[in-house]
């Protein structure tokens, strides 16, 4: 299995973001509520491999997922209250032989090649989610496998092999409208072009990210050039919703967050219960109206058999 070569142009960013202009305003706004709770925002599929579809895996037993699901609750909630901790994270980086990118330091290493980086370095950069995540797991292991055998090689000495913390950097995986980690992203000409490829574009397999990267087919993969994008008329839109959610956060810094998490369960709830209430009402609403049009209909209908009946009973009287 390996990077496509197709020269077929691969549409990037294809559904959901090419929205008419009402439907754009409700995204922004309902990235606007969860943005206060600390969540992230919405992606797209992408394309580039050939064949590459990823083998389904087996269902996980009851069990495991009811394990899973309360680990992934016990970690969001520790990470709302607490923060996330990232000095697993950096040891396991150093261990590892890579960097780690964050919010504070992407623009300065990458944009503007302050650490003394290349004209034409390449990032490959590791978008993983929370910790113990199985998937973010395997290609954690498959990044730095590959990693070690691109810095073995002389020829590839301007990929520079970085990792991206999902739930931690906020604010660049909302400008590159991701959802659901792990991605690995190629990031090349001072951060303009950037290249997406998710777990069913290509498995946690080094020697296939290695291979792609040798020949030169990670270059085969479509560039994101939505109007959502870096440069896109539209993306000044999704910057004032991160300095908006920025200032919102600073705001509410003092607001213990087992609070704001349970303000939010609150208005949550009314919400629900505003939009479930609504609809019932228009329906009951409406019962009454098809009830009231019915007795109506039925009065109409005997006025009228009564009306029909008095000119038979007039002639009979006149005989």
């Amino acid at each position: 299995m390996r990077l496509s070569t197709s020269s077929r142009s691969v549409p990037f960013w294809q559904s959901n973001l090419n929205l008419p202009r009402s439907s754009s305003f409700l995204l922004l706004g309902l990235l606007l509520i969860l943005s206060i709770f600390g969540a992230g925002a919405a992606a797209e599929d992408v394309s580039g491999l050939k064949g590459s579809a990823a083998e389904s895996s087996p269902a996980s037993p009851p069990r495991e997922t009811a394990k899973s699901i309360a680990g992934l609750v016990k970690f969001l909630y520790s990470t709302a209250v607490n923060g996330p901790d990232n000095s697993a994270q950096y040891t396991r980086d150093q261990a590892d032989g890579v960097e780690r990118l964050t919010d504070e330091d992407y623009v300065r290493r990458v944009e503007y090649l302050f650490d003394g980086g290349a004209e034409d370095q390449v990032w490959v950069v590791l978008v993983h989610g929370r910790p113990n995540d199985p998937t973010s797991d395997a290609y954690l292991d498959a990044h730095s496998e590959a990693a070690k055998l691109a810095k073995s090689d002389e020829s590839l000495s301007k990929f520079r092999w970085a990792r991206l913390d999902y739930i931690a950097e906020w604010e660049i995986c909302t400008k590159w409208l991701l959802m659901r980690p792990p991605y690995v992203v190629f990031i090349s000409d001072k951060g303009r072009t950037l290249r997406f490829l998710k777990p069913s574009n290509l498995r946690p397999d080094p020697q296939i990210l290695y291979d792609g990267i040798k020949s030169g087919n990670w270059e085969t993969v479509p560039v994101w050039e939505s109007r959502w994008a870096p440069g896109g008329d539209r993306a000044f839109l999704v910057e004032w919703y991160i300095k908006l959610s920025a200032h919102i956060s600073r705001k509410t810094s003092k607001i213990p967050s087992w609070l704001l998490m349970a303000g939010g369960g609150i208005v949550a709830q009314q919400i629900l219960s505003w939009l479930h209430g609504g609809s019932s009402g228009s329906t009951a609403t409406a019962t009454a109206q098809a009830r009231a049009r019915a007795a109506a209909a039925r009065r109409a209908a005997g006025a009228g058999a009564g009306a029909a009946s008095q000119p038979g009973q007039s002639i009979k009287k006149d005989q």
